[in-house]
């Protein structure tokens, strides 16, 4: 019997822990770009809202929010970019509030057809997931 009552409260903590992860389809990050200003480098001004009930972490190099790019390539994207960081920056995890929104920018030093993914987990000393990508944008 308590085999069976350790068994089943296994599988209940395996359900929940599924549905509650911050980073579980069902986006648990909004990734909105605000604005693109053409140049070389591009510039990105992007935010991010936590759409959870719970604190997530955000990767970050100094002041802001390390992000992965991808671009179209035919029906689907495919990573061009990742992120990188001077040693010298703050790179511990960006706490992000439940419902709070962060804004950052990001340089882009390309033409065509891109989104962004950002690196978030659930936990400060957790591994980062890369989310779904925000609403495609251009670069003339």
């Amino acid at each position: 019997m308590l085999a069976r009552r350790m068994a089943l409260a296994t599988l209940a903590a395996t359900i929940l822990a599924g549905c509650g992860s911050p980073l579980s389809p069902g986006a648990a990050l909004l990734v909105q770009v605000r604005s693109v200003t053409p140049g070389y480098p591009a510039s990105v001004d992007f935010s991010v809202t936590n759409l959870t009930h719970q604190r997530l972490w955000l990767s970050r190099c100094g002041d802001r929010i390390m992000t992965a790019i991808d671009t179209a390539a035919g029906l689907t994207w495919r990573q061009v970019s990742g992120d990188g960081c001077l040693d010298v920056a703050p790179q511990w995890p960006l706490a992000i509030e439940p419902g709070a929104t962060r804004g950052s920018t990001r340089g882009l030093y390309a033409h065509g057809r891109f989104r962004l993914r950002i690196g978030a987990a659930s936990a400060a000393d957790a591994d980062y997931s890369w989310t779904p990508g925000s609403s495609s944008f251009e670069i003339p």
